[in-house]
């Protein structure tokens, strides 16, 4: 799905489009260039409709083999003898990681980045990953200091406003590995292909919940606006009953990676842009719930979200990266193999595991999951304090004129003072304010470019990120 560009004057192709520019449309200026006017040459919907309907059954020692090759081909078309992988000690970077090494009869540069806090640090995990697999491993433990450091380069990094906190350990992630290589593999895409996310599971509990409660009770909630508030974002009995009262899995999934409920309540008159999340017409038809999920995310969050921020940061540092699990055969055979070998008994990406169970001892793949996510709430509160204040001045909020002064304040003052996590709201504004403040210095930034006003005034801004 294309999307306008904060910039005015400048729109992004939508993924799989190609744009032909004529003499005169160059001359005429951007306006002219109609970016709904691209040719795609590749569709998602309809590219994975077609691979789910032409589905074969497959066993699961058949899927596992196939998906070796697929995966190990993909390894091989993309690196040399100077490439190198990130390696956080999960499914899918241990997997590529795995893959690279067996192909190599030196040891492999791998790159580990950790926090202080104990429940974001997954460093020890990696470390015994890379010892089994004998690579040459470095690892870099974040912090307070270097949070503080790196925010300068974020706003660098980035041309537009980029609200997903793991941006942090992502940056200092490339710049350590620029360090030792110049390309890097990524087990990027292999959450999205193979049921990785818990939010897939949670939308699907919820679903087969909602199913069970009488139309008439889901309406009387509805109308109560239950699942609408913002403190229904933070858990809690609203969270439960908003996400159980959805329409659809669709629905539901929305509700649990949405930042902002209503964005509008801190950006007044404004609306968000159309994404294939709320609109129906572009999501899948065809599959399992559990597939129109998947589906969703690799529409718009791996392109927009994930791929956008591994490229950017590396970029910065001069490092080029490649995703073997988004490898064109890998990701047609992915949608070949059915939902279930990818949940089996609640275990999530069943499939990639037994993969990995060739390689790995099975202590170091089942395990709990934490993710790639920064304690920002403990940051926030601590060592980016005061940078968060200065974003946050209600004279410097009034005078730039986007964001609802009281709304931000009252979200500030009670997240400092213990009584909600609303660092989780607060990032994509401070992402904002920091983008604006680094931005503006350009001849030709103006805030109004930022907001996108329509002719009849309403302003458009996504402040909008996902976990």
């Amino acid at each position: 799905m294309g999307a306008g560009h904060i910039h005015r004057g400048i729109f992004k192709l939508a993924a799989g489009t190609i744009q032909v520019f004529s003499t005169l449309d160059v001359e005429r200026g951007a306006p002219h260039h109609d970016p709904s006017e691209g040719a795609r040459y590749w569709h998602p919907k309809r590219n994975v409709s077609n691979l789910i309907q032409a589905r074969e059954h497959v066993t699961e020692e058949r899927a596992i083999s196939r998906l070796q090759d697929a995966l190990s081909m993909a390894v091989d078309r993309v690196s040399d003898h100077r490439t190198g992988s990130f390696l956080s000690g999960g499914t899918d970077s241990s997997l590529i990681t795995s893959l690279l090494q067996s192909q190599r009869s030196t040891p492999v540069d791998t790159v580990t980045i950790g926090f202080e806090d104990a429940d974001h640090d997954e460093m020890d995990w990696a470390q015994k990953v890379a010892s089994h697999l004998g690579t040459r491993h470095f690892q870099q433990r974040i912090s307070d200091q270097q949070a503080v450091a790196i925010l300068p380069e974020i706003s660098e990094a980035f041309c537009e406003p980029f609200a997903d906190s793991s941006q942090i350990p992502t940056l200092l992630a490339a710049g350590s590995a620029r360090r030792q290589v110049s390309h890097m593999l990524t087990g990027d895409g292999g959450d999205e292909l193979f049921f990785g996310h818990a939010a897939y599971a949670r939308a699907l509990r919820n679903a087969r919940l909602s199913s069970m409660i009488p139309d008439t009770l889901r309406c009387s909630l509805r109308r109560r606006g239950v699942y609408t508030k913002e403190s229904a974002r933070l858990g809690g009995w609203r969270a439960a009953v908003g996400e159980t009262i959805s329409r659809s899995v669709e629905e539901s999934y929305l509700l649990r990676v949405s930042r902002w409920r209503n964005p509008h309540c801190a950006v007044l008159g404004s609306m968000e842009y159309p994404t294939i999340y709320d609109t129906p017409m572009e999501q899948l038809t065809v599959g399992s719930p559990g597939e129109r999920v998947l589906f969703m995310d690799i529409a718009m969050e791996l392109g927009e979200g994930l791929m956008t921020k591994v490229d950017r940061a590396c970029m910065l540092h001069g490092l080029n990266t490649s995703s073997p699990f988004l490898d064109q055969q890998v990701f047609q055979l992915a949608w070949q193999i059915p939902l279930k070998l990818k949940m089996v008994r609640g275990e999530q990406k069943y499939i990639l595991k037994r993969l990995l169970e060739l390689y790995l001892p099975q202590e170091l793949i089942y395990r709990p999951k934490r993710g790639f996510g920064a304690p920002v709430g403990r940051w926030l509160r601590g060592p980016l304090r005061e940078w968060a204040e200065d974003l946050l001045t209600p004279s410097k909020l009034e005078e730039q004129g986007v964001f609802d002064v009281g709304v931000v304040t009252h979200l500030w003052q009670a997240f400092i003072a213990g009584q909600r996590k609303w660092h989780t709201h607060l990032w994509p504004i401070l992402m904002f304010q920091a983008w604006q403040q680094r931005w503006q210095q350009r001849p030709s930034f103006c805030v109004d470019e930022a907001c996108h006003r329509d002719p009849e005034g309403i302003s458009h801004l996504t402040i909008e990120a996902f976990v």
